[in-house]
């Protein structure tokens, strides 16, 4: 299984971390079964599986709470879950006639369509807490269908990405196979590197005392000297343009109103001296370009469009979690 010193232990938070998402990503993962399955059965698999990754993996068996301690307002940190306090899988039997719109052969022939899958039925909570909610790390909920299963996983976001939920993925899936008994041929090792890099990250270097000029979409180069784009930037373009002539065709416009492009990225790529690209952790960052919409939809072209993702994007260099974590150390409050 490789180390699990370091696995085991509840790690602080970086900047990029602090400043992350206070929501739930909601993932759902339909499994057909044979017909006649076991219920009991397949829901102790999941159980027993699943509270062997938490064992290895401790995030998985936390929860945010309002971090007393630090300096700046508005701080989470991780504090774990003493036993019982949260049910580890929630299983739901959804079999009887009427309980679920359909089997799981009619729910496959059909494509799986996401009106089928009501989140208030199959997932464990909402996207975003109430006030005084207890916020769990990791909600999974096992419901069961005839001829199958739909497994829905809740994931706090601040405390990790899709990187980081694809590794407790295959260490969920690895531990059910261990529960069955069934050989493992090739166990998938937690090595001391997915944990090692996070703690170059903690604080600014100091090396940037503020943010740098080019980094704002506000002070973007002349079009003309990006020499290429991508696909990506290209389609981009297109459904940024696109969207905005739905929503506010130019006879509508009221003033000189800002078209802004939210871009998610994977902040692994962006550090300096470089992380090892499946360290464990939530590095969501995010650069925007941004267009006066007159402009978007009068005189610029497709290709303008698209070189402002370009420049938005290449802007995001080795230095931007620096720049982050130098811009998160200075406010009063992380909200």
């Amino acid at each position: 299984m490789g180390s699990l010193s370091g696995f085991a232990e509840i790690p602080g938070l970086t900047p990029l971390e602090r400043i992350g998402p206070k929501g739930y990503l909601r993932y759902v993962f339909p499994f057909q079964l044979p017909d006649g399955y076991d219920l009991d059965q397949t829901a102790s698999v999941l159980r027993t599986g699943y509270e062997a990754a938490q064992r290895r993996i401790a995030v998985m068996n936390c929860e945010a709470i309002p971090d007393p301690e630090a300096r700046q307002a508005g701080v989470m940190k991780l504090q774990k879950l003493r036993q019982g306090d949260v049910e580890s899988v929630v299983v739901k039997d959804l079999r009887a006639a009427g309980a679920f719109p359909m089997n799981y052969q009619e729910l496959k022939a059909k494509a799986f369509p996401v009106s089928s899958f009501d989140a208030g039925t199959i997932c464990h909570r909402s996207v975003w807490a109430s006030p005084g909610e207890r916020l769990p790390v990791s909600l999974p909920q096992a419901n069961f269908i005839q001829g199958g299963m739909i497994l829905s996983w809740c994931i706090f976001h601040m405390f990790g990405d899709g990187n980081t939920f694809l590794t407790w993925t295959k260490i969920w899936a690895e531990e059910c196979r261990r529960a069955q008994g069934l050989d493992i041929m090739d166990p998938f090792k937690l090595d001391g590197t997915l944990l090692r890099d996070r703690q170059r990250l903690m604080k600014p270097t100091g090396k940037n005392k503020g943010l740098k000029s080019e980094a704002s979409p506000t002070n973007a180069t002349e079009p003309t000297e990006q020499k290429w784009i991508t696909t990506n930037d290209a389609l981009s373009a297109l459904l940024w343009r696109t969207v905005m002539a739905v929503q506010s065709p130019l006879e509508t416009l009221e003033g000189d109103p800002v078209s802004v492009f939210n871009i998610a990225i994977d902040a692994r790529l962006r550090t300096d001296p470089p992380v090892h690209p499946d360290t464990l952790g939530c590095f969501l960052g995010y650069v925007a370009p941004s267009i006066p919409i007159r402009k978007m939809l009068g005189s610029a072209s497709l290709a303008d469009l698209a070189i402002l993702m370009r420049q938005a994007l290449v802007r995001a260099d080795n230095q931007f979690v620096d720049d982050v974590a130098t811009l998160v150390d200075k406010v009063e409050e992380i909200g």
